[in-house]
C-alpha cells in the first residue's frame, strides 16, 4: 500500500512552515515527516500516524477515526491510527498535526550519534 498523494500534499501545506521538517520514506510505503528528529505524522494511503501525549490518550481515542497503534500484539502508547475519516477537513488534520507537534515540543533533544575513531 502507497502513500496517498492528497493526503500527502496537504501534510506538506501544513508543515510548510515548521522549521526542520524531513520527509523520509517508511516501513511499508507511507511517508514520514520528521519534526526535529521526531516522528511527527506519517501517510499510508488510508491512515495517518500522529504521535499522541500519553496522559491525553484516552481522550484522542474518542475523535472520529482515532484508533490505537497496534504493532505485534503490543499497544505502542505515544502513537495512533487515524483512519481517513477523521481527518476529512482542513481543520481535522491540522488538529491533529498541531496536537503532535506539541508532543515533539516536549520531548528532549535527541543527542547526535557520536562518530567512531579509527
Amino acid at each position: 500500500m502507497a502513500s496517498d498523494p492528497k493526503t500527502l500534499d496537504r501534510v506538506r501545506r501544513l508543515l510548510a512552515r515548521q522549521k526542520s521538517v524531513v520527509e523520509k520514506r517508511m516501513v511499508g510505503g507511507s511517508w514520514g515527516f520528521m519534526v526535529k528528529g521526531k516522528l511527527c505524522v506519517a501517510v499510508k494511503d488510508d491512515r495517518i500516524l500522529v504521535r499522541c501525549d500519553k496522559a491525553a490518550r484516552l481522550k484522542l481515542l474518542k475523535n472520529p477515526g482515532a484508533r490505537p497503534m497496534v504493532m505485534g500484539g503490543r499497544t505502542v502508547s505515544s502513537f495512533l491510527f487515524v483512519d481517513s475519516k477523521g481527518y476529512r477537513t482542513e481543520a481535522q488534520l491540522k488538529g491533529w498535526i498541531q496536537q503532535s507537534l506539541g508532543v515533539i515540543a516536549t520531548l528532549p533533544k535527541t543527542a547526535k550519534p557520536r562518530r567512531k575513531k579509527r
